[in-house]
């Protein structure tokens, strides 16, 4: 029940673009840096056919930049909506691991189905806007003497990615209006018991002032003296 409890949270999780999100934000440096230099050479240029074509690369390398940063913020925007999706379902994950774990344990010829799809890891992303690339220096200049033909620019249809994070934030906004409601519910009756039991002690104190004091031992005793008293006398 809690790996199938976990399974259902899973069919609306956002995309996994963490490796996507890194190559974008590589490509859109690339393509801006591209464009810096072709317009030093522009400006240093002596030939006009040089000219032109420094001019041409600038033009082409800038728009491929603005190109690339509209795709790596529709990606920065699945990463977020991702990383608020796993911390909503923190709960249910750990229960499901530790269900996995347990029926593993208690049959280990079963074959069950992973908890996580192949190639989506079940830690927390980063940040979207602390995604850097993370390899070594050679390889971003091999990235950057790539052809420039669309560097970051994945395959992933990105329109059908925002759709589905954008649906999950809806969800994980409205648990938490669930949540603050029940919180503000079970708030509130606190506050009534409290009340209650605030008055229920004030009416008992009342009563306790009204009632007659308890005659005390020696009262008892006199007045059971005072019949041979008279009688005596």
């Amino acid at each position: 029940m809690r790996r199938a409890a976990y399974e259902r949270e899973t069919k609306w999780a956002p995309s996994y673009v963490v490796d996507e999100l890194r190559e974008a934000h590589l490509a859109e440096d690339t393509y801006r840096a591209d464009a810096v230099r072709a317009w030093y050479r522009t400006d240093a240029a002596v030939d006009e056919t040089e000219r032109a074509r420094a001019r041409r690369e600038a033009e082409e390398s800038s728009a491929l930049a603005q190109e690339v940063g509209a795709h790596r913020e529709a990606l920065a925007e699945v990463a977020e909506a991702r990383r608020g999706w796993h911390a909503a379902t923190e709960l249910d994950r750990q229960r499901a691991l530790t269900a996995d774990t347990e029926l593993r344990r208690r049959h280990p010829d079963a074959e069950l189905p992973p908890l996580h799809s192949a190639g989506e890891p079940n830690h927390p992303e980063p940040d979207a806007g602390n995604v850097r690339d993370e390899r070594s220096v050679d390889q971003s200049e091999a990235d950057a003497s790539a052809a420039p033909s669309r560097r970051g620019v994945g395959s992933r249809d990105i329109k059908a990615a925002l759709v589905a994070a954008r649906s999950a934030q809806r969800i994980i906004a409205e648990r938490e209006r669930q949540a603050d409601r029940e919180t503000r519910l079970a708030s509130d009756d606190v506050v009534r018991r409290r009340e209650a039991e605030a008055m229920q002690e004030a009416s008992a104190r009342r009563s306790a002032v009204r009632q007659d004091p308890v005659p005390s031992r020696r009262a008892l005793s006199l007045q059971r003296d005072e019949p041979e008293l008279e009688a005596g006398r």
